[in-house]
């Protein structure tokens, strides 16, 4: 999800740098795009979409004032043995941040047909950026990139209006133009069937709240399962108060319930174990630092479980 920096540095998010016309209010403490001037558009799109031809990534880096974390994080990740493990870059999914980022009149950019493009294109070139970087630093790694989307419980609100398809051919657009395996983290329950009618290679969950809401649509989970779909059980809380009431085991016990529910509506438990992947349910930023190493470590603890219980 889009997160505003501190307005004592009132400016764009990471992923919004390089967006055309980004205009930074510092009166009335917003950022938004200004469509206002057919000038100003024009000429920012032209550049916009030149750079975008000319496959120029570093136009689309993520600058050190914006991100000064990710820049200590690629300079000490050559610190670590990278062979067989994965890595997971985020940004910001298409329909968040175009519903998110609005013009001068508050309204959503996703629904400028030509600024939704732009920032289509925009995260696809930010991610290849960080793609390339986090291979660099991290040789050997298997890098996975996701898409961050809570506003898609949007798609079935009567307060926004999102076509079925044009929320999957943003989706599709950014996962299919970056290599490797994309993933796609939602911790709202949302329409489920929508992601799997997408590209994604893993569909990243809040198993800890909606593990049965996914059970509902089996059909639709077989055949994303049968495709070679993964899935990634946000088991572990991000939640100081749900947290300090869980256990390693609990969290094993929650687990297991769920795939006996997964396995009475008909999918098959085997494949879907041979699918799954645990995780936090969703950033660990909220957190006090004392639960956030906790959940790391249950999720570490709950995996290894599991992987010694049902593959030895």
């Amino acid at each position: 999800m889009t997160t505003f920096p501190s307005l004592k540095r009132l400016g764009p998010a990471r992923d919004q740098e390089g967006m055309p016309c980004l205009t930074v209010d510092r009166v009335r403490e917003r950022v938004y795009c200004d469509t206002s001037d057919p000038a100003r558009v024009e000429a920012e799109l032209t550049t916009f979409y030149e750079h975008y031809l000319a496959d120029d990534l570093d136009y689309f880096a993520i600058s050190p004032e914006a991100a000064p974390g990710l820049y200590e994080m690629l300079e000490r990740l050559p610190d670590y043995t990278w062979q067989g493990r994965l890595l997971i870059i985020a940004v910001n999914g298409p329909v968040s941040f175009g519903m998110e980022l609005t013009d001068e009149q508050g309204k959503p950019i996703f629904y400028h047909e030509t600024f939704r493009d732009a920032a289509i294109k925009l995260l696809t070139l930010k991610t290849r950026w960080l793609y390339a970087r986090f291979q660099q630093a991290a040789p050997g790694a298997t890098v996975i990139h996701r898409l961050g989307e809570p506003l898609l419980s949007l798609y079935s609100s009567a307060f926004a209006r999102l076509g079925r398809e044009e929320v999957i051919g943003s989706l599709n657009a950014c996962l299919e133009a970056v290599p490797g395996l994309g993933s796609i983290h939602c911790c709202a329950n949302i329409d489920w069937p929508l992601l799997m009618d997408t590209a994604v290679d893993i569909i990243d969950f809040d198993a800890y709240e909606f593990a049965d809401r996914l059970a509902l649509y089996p059909g639709e989970l077989q055949a994303y399962l049968d495709r070679g779909g993964m899935v990634s059980w946000g088991l572990v809380p991000a939640n100081n108060d749900k947290l300090s009431g869980e256990t390693v085991d609990s969290l094993v016990e929650r687990f297991e319930r769920s795939v006996a529910s997964w396995e009475a509506h008909g999918l098959d438990r085997d494949q879907v174990l041979d699918a799954s992947f645990i995780g936090p349910s969703c950033s660990l930023s909220t957190m006090t630092e004392e639960l956030a190493e906790r959940a790391f470590d249950y999720v570490c603890e709950v995996s290894a479980r599991l992987r010694s219980r049902y593959f030895g």
